[in-house]
């Protein structure tokens, strides 16, 4: 009776203890994957936004940030950058004048931001910054996704691989994105989960806005300025030979509504040519294919007076 007094007295111990948070006990949880502060909000923003046939918030946020980390190729302890630049596309149509012998300091990249969005598929409408900009990438993941997986018919599991399927990195056989999928989210509790915020990645990742204008106009409007080694986040992408195409000089963009005209733009300064270089895609083209390169050093910054800002034309 003794040792069964003992044993009483001990789980009551054990119970003041666990109550009183005094002995930790193991719990196994998921490993944690880090992402950006303002990004994050951005995602569960859009989500919400485009959450259709029985899709939760949570539910479509863990399908859009599955996606993220293939197409990025961060580690999971890094923040992927929505400045990512994809370093893959080898088209000759793509280097400056279409020749990949010339100095390899323009380059324009087709695929840009987390979702790695393409002018050859979703990204076609969208301009450069609006594939970097969070708030606007993390929109159009979360219109594609929904829009295919509500279309799709199938399993659970068909239905997810049918809203990944235009992006690359989630249609190898190791369901990658699958797994990611089940590690961070809870379907009993339909809750996103495992995922830590840092609040140096901000939703530009270090892209900045600008005003600029031609030099021949006093006209100035918004534009951006496009850095790689201001990038925020994971930013393996901008090591030199990390992939097989050049990692372009640091370079503005900005579109023309009235044209529907993307442009990319080099000033001399940035890009160690003696004059700037000005590429232009219509709106909707694959970059491969579409590109019209020009030299002349035309753009003015007028933010900080770069470029081809003096004379400056009288209104």
């Amino acid at each position: 009776m003794m040792r069964a007094a003992v044993r009483r007295g001990c789980r009551a111990v054990l119970v003041v203890m666990l109550a009183l948070g005094l002995l930790a006990v193991p719990v196994p949880v998921s490993a944690e994957h880090v992402f950006g502060d303002e990004p994050l909000d951005d995602v569960l923003d859009r989500a919400e936004a485009h959450r259709d046939c029985g899709l939760s918030r949570d539910r479509l946020a863990a399908m859009m940030l599955a996606v993220v980390w293939p197409e990025t190729g961060a580690t999971p302890d890094t923040a992927p950058s929505p400045m990512t630049l994809g370093r893959w596309d080898i088209q000759h149509g793509l280097h400056s004048f279409g020749d990949p012998t010339t100095a390899r300091r323009a380059f324009w990249h087709p695929g840009v931001g987390m979702w790695q969005f393409d002018s050859a598929g979703s990204g076609a409408h969208m301009p450069v910054w609006a594939r970097i900009d969070s708030w606007h990438a993390a929109n159009e993941a979360a219109r594609v996704m929904s829009a295919r997986y509500c279309a799709a018919e199938g399993s659970e599991r068909e239905r997810r691989r049918a809203a990944w399927q235009p992006w690359v990195g989630c249609r190898d056989t190791d369901d990658r994105c699958g797994d990611w999928y089940h590690e961070h989210y809870d379907a009993d509790s339909d809750t996103l989960h495992g995922i830590s915020r840092d609040p140096s990645v901000t939703r530009h990742g270090g892209m900045q806005r600008r005003t600029c204008r031609w030099s021949f106009s006093p006209v100035e409007w918004d534009c951006w300025y496009i850095d790689p080694e201001r990038a925020q986040g994971y930013a393996a992408w901008t090591i030199p030979d990390w992939g097989p195409t050049p990692l372009a000089r640091p370079f503005y963009g900005h579109y023309v509504r009235a044209t529907r005209q993307e442009y990319r733009h080099w000033i001399g300064e940035d890009s160690g040519y003696e004059a700037g270089l000005d590429v232009r895609r219509p709106l909707g083209t694959d970059a491969r294919h579409s590109l019209t390169w020009e030299i002349r050093e035309r753009l003015c910054d007028t933010s900080h007076e770069r470029g081809a800002c003096r004379p400056r034309p009288i209104r």
